[in-house]
């Protein structure tokens, strides 16, 4: 029995291999024909309102809205409807590399990157989830889709992943015991809640994620 277990174990890591190996040739390929391309244009409007609103905070140290829907906008920094921090995010990061059109889909792809790092390098994912982690990530055809678009897709799935290791941070010190460190993560975990919540405010929803742990109302109170 333990050795048929073996024998699935080693057919399922070598199955995630051969995914990753070619999903990796996929995105290599795609990298070098956007890099060719002498013309690369938004597909739709959202992708325009991301890639202006990056491009004016990087030239001009603005968050305001370049367009307006019924002749309003936002009354806080008289920003668009996607708020001020994905202009912050994305623009700091162009007034380094540059702003032009293609700018916006390099920081994707270095996200999409990084995305990749964080899954390898987590010490509280096995070997075997990690395998199984980067094979679904990469085998995402949308996650590789907006990978090429004016849109933050990428960095908001790797705000999920940072999420996903700090609830998996808070798992380790709940089957401890370990109280003063249960709440330091707990306390750091919201604490990354809320740094999510600025550039998408339904990221505020994990909170609950945190509700598992506690095995009554008063552990909700004591360690929340």
């Amino acid at each position: 029995m333990n050795e048929l277990k073996s024998k699935g174990a080693a057919v399922k890591e070598y199955f995630n291999k051969i995914v990753i190996g070619s999903a990796v040739l996929l995105v290599l390929i795609l990298v070098i024909q956007f890099i060719r391309l002498s013309g690369y244009s938004a597909f739709n409007e959202d992708e325009t309102i991301y890639y202006i609103g990056a491009k004016l905070f990087a030239e001009a140290n603005s968050v305001k809205a370049h367009g307006i829907i019924s002749e309003n906008v936002s009354p806080i920094f008289e920003a668009d409807w996607y708020g001020i921090f994905y202009p912050i995010f994305f623009g700091t990061i162009m007034k380094i590399i540059g702003t032009s059109y293609k700018s916006f889909i390099i920081i994707n792809i270095g996200l999409y990157l990084l995305l990749m790092l964080l899954i390898t390098k987590s010490r509280y994912l096995t070997t075997n989830e990690k395998f199984t982690l980067l094979a679904i990530t990469l085998s995402s055809s949308l996650l590789l889709k907006y990978s090429f678009y004016f849109m933050p897709m990428v960095f908001n799935t790797v705000l999920a992943f940072v999420l996903l290791v700090c609830l998996l941070r808070i798992q380790e010190a709940f089957l401890k015991k370990d109280l003063p460190d249960y709440k330091r993560a707990i306390a750091f975990y919201v604490l990354i809640v809320l740094i999510c919540s600025l550039f998408r405010t339904t990221y505020i929803f994990w909170i609950i994620a945190i509700l598992p742990f506690s095995k009554n109302r008063k552990q909700i109170i004591q360690f929340g």
